[in-house]
This record gives structure tokens, C-alpha cells and sequence, in this order.
């Protein structure tokens, strides 16, 4: 039970991340399900500029590698792409 409630919980603070960057001009990408990384790496996710083709959040090392939570921090720090 707390498993699916976890799980609910992430799924409602990507939606929410994602709907914000969406506003601000910017898009917030998960790891692919097929993914090489996966086999290394847990989920990650990176913020790319839409406009600039540029990821600004999760290339450190390797693609996809902030964690919701850096994410979050970025989106409070983050001005609007317009």
C-alpha cells in the first residue's frame, strides 16, 4: 500500500514539475523506459531549454542525472524562457 502510495506521490511532482516548466518555456524529460542508463543508473530526469536546444539541469556526468528533487530546487531558482 504505501508503495502505490509513493508511486502516486512521484507521478503528482513530475505532473506538477513538468506542467511548471511548461509554463516557463522549458521541458522536463524522464529517463526513456528502454534506456541503456537504466541498467546503471536510477530514474533521472533533465530540464532542456525549448527555444535553445540546451539542457540546463541533468548532464552532470552523464544524461538524465538529476533527481526530482534537484529538479524541484531548479524550478524554484528558474526565470522564464520569454
Amino acid at each position: 500500500m504505501t508503495n502505490e502510495i509513493d508511486e502516486a506521490d512521484i507521478r503528482n511532482r513530475e505532473a506538477r514539475a513538468r506542467n511548471a516548466y511548461a509554463k516557463l518555456g522549458y521541458k522536463l524529460k524522464k529517463t526513456p523506459a528502454r534506456s541503456v542508463l537504466r541498467k546503471y543508473f536510477d530514474v533521472g530526469y533533465e530540464v532542456s531549454n525549448l527555444y535553445q536546444n540546451s539542457i540546463l539541469v541533468g548532464c552532470s556526468g552523464h544524461r538524465y542525472s538529476a533527481t526530482l528533487k534537484d529538479v524541484e530546487e531548479f524550478l524554484r531558482e528558474v526565470k522564464p524562457v520569454l
